[in-house]
């Protein structure tokens, strides 16, 4: 939903609020985590061309996709901070692993959403005609995204990468204690 309504603001135009100047004030305590201000997002934003306001845009969308939510639902910056919470204060480590790993998962889908906005900016005048992948491989990665994604951790929070910290560790390993699906459908 968030990607769709990207591409339409792409095609027809960003609405009030989408500009960095424009942003609303917040007084809740660490409001700059839930606003999607985590170290490696910074990161990214200081890589891209004009990513703070890629970034923005990206938020302004999914403010707008969360109303459409109901209130017990979180979107993904909330998750990504609620997530990382509930890890650190965890009981055992099965379920400190296993929600940390929820809480990079989501990180990294955000900073691929802020990706794929700054890909509908710069692709724009070609219409698109090179896809997001080839766009990562030709553009994203001479700009240093892959490193940011080999090296994803909490910055704000940890002082050294941990577990998962790294694209072959998230992406490699299975959560720890849930079972996969073997077998075949019927």
């Amino acid at each position: 939903m968030v990607i769709a309504g990207l591409f339409v603001w792409h095609k027809k135009g960003f609405p009030f609020q989408t500009k960095c100047e424009e942003q609303e004030r917040v007084s809740l305590p660490n409001a700059s985590y839930t606003k999607g201000e985590f170290y490696v997002v910074r990161r990214l934003c200081q890589i891209l061309p004009n990513g703070h306001q890629v970034k923005r845009e990206v938020d302004v969308m999914l403010d707008k996709c969360s109303e459409t939510m109901t209130p017990m639902h979180y979107h993904i910056r909330e998750l990504i901070f609620v997530t990382f919470n509930k890890a650190k204060i965890a009981k055992n480590r099965v379920a400190k692993t296993n929600l940390r790993r929820k809480a990079l998962d989501h990180m990294e889908r955000y900073f691929y959403l802020i990706l794929f906005n700054a890909y509908l900016h710069a692709e724009r005048e070609r219409s698109w005609k090179r896809t997001f992948t080839r766009w990562m491989v030709e553009v994203a990665a001479k700009a240093g995204v892959y490193d940011l994604l080999d090296s994803f951790y909490f910055g704000d929070f940890e002082s050294v990468p941990g577990e998962m910290s790294t694209m072959r560790e998230r992406w490699g390993k299975p959560p720890i204690g849930i079972n996969t699906f073997r077998g075949q459908f019927v």
